[in-house]
C-alpha cells in the first residue's frame, strides 16, 4: 500500500507542477496515477466495479481536460470576435511571464532575495506575470499604420487580457483536476486495502 500511495502522490504532485509550468502537460500524470490504482500488481484483492468505475471516469475526465488544453489555442481563434484577437508574441510573452513569476516566487520564498514580501504572495505573482508578459509581447508588434496611441493601448491591453484569461482558465482547470484526484485516489487506495 505504501509504495502505491507514494507513487500515486508523486504523480499527482507532478501533474500539479506541470499544470502550472508550461513544460509538459500536467493532467496525463494524474491520469496515469489514478489508473495505476486498479492496475497495481500487489493489490490485496482484485479491483471491484466501483474502483474501475471511479478510476475510469477520472481518467476519461483527465483525457478530456488534456484535449481541451491542447485545443484551447484553436478554440480561441474561433471566438476571437468576442474579446478580440491576440498575437503569437503575446502568447509567448504570457508563457514566459508564467515561468518568470514561478521562478521569482521560488527564489523569493527560498532565499528571501529581491522582494521578501513576495514569498507570502507566490500565487498572486504567478497570476500577474503572465499578463505582464503578454502585454510586453504584444507591445513588440507594430499595429496598423493609422493606429492612434489610444487604439494601440487598447489593442495591447485586449490582447494581453485574452492571453491571460486563456492561460488562467486552462491552469485552473488542470490544477483543479489534479487536486480533486488526490483525495479520490487516496480513498480508492484505502478502500482496497481495508476490504
Amino acid at each position: 500500500m505504501t509504495m502505491l500511495l507514494i507513487t500515486f502522490l508523486a504523480l499527482c504532485v507532478a501533474g500539479i507542477v506541470f499544470s502550472v509550468m508550461p513544460v509538459l502537460p500536467g493532467p496525463p500524470f494524474a491520469l496515469v496515477a489514478i489508473m495505476l490504482i486498479p492496475l497495481w500488481p500487489d493489490l490485496p484483492v482484485p479491483p471491484d466495479a466501483v474502483t474501475w468505475w471511479v478510476a475510469g471516469s477520472a481518467a476519461v475526465l483527465g483525457l478530456l481536460i488534456t484535449i481541451i488544453d491542447i485545443a484551447a489555442p484553436y478554440l480561441a481563434k474561433l471566438y476571437e470576435g468576442v474579446l478580440g484577437k491576440s498575437s503569437r508574441r503575446a502568447a509567448i510573452g504570457s508563457s514566459v511571464g508564467l515561468f518568470v513569476g514561478a521562478l521569482l516566487s521560488l527564489i523569493s520564498g527560498c532565499f528571501g532575495l529581491a522582494a521578501p514580501f513576495l514569498a507570502a504572495l507566490p500565487i498572486p505573482l504567478v497570476l500577474i506575470t503572465p499578463f505582464l508578459g503578454a502585454l510586453i509581447g504584444e507591445a513588440t508588434i507594430a499595429g496598423p499604420p493609422d493606429e492612434s496611441p489610444k487604439q494601440r493601448s487598447q489593442r495591447m491591453l485586449r490582447s494581453a487580457f485574452v492571453q491571460w484569461l486563456g492561460l488562467l482558465t486552462t491552469i485552473v482547470l488542470k490544477v483543479g483536476y489534479c487536486l480533486v484526484l488526490l483525495p479520490v485516489g487516496a480513498w480508492l487506495i484505502i478502500r482496497i486495502w481495508s476490504s
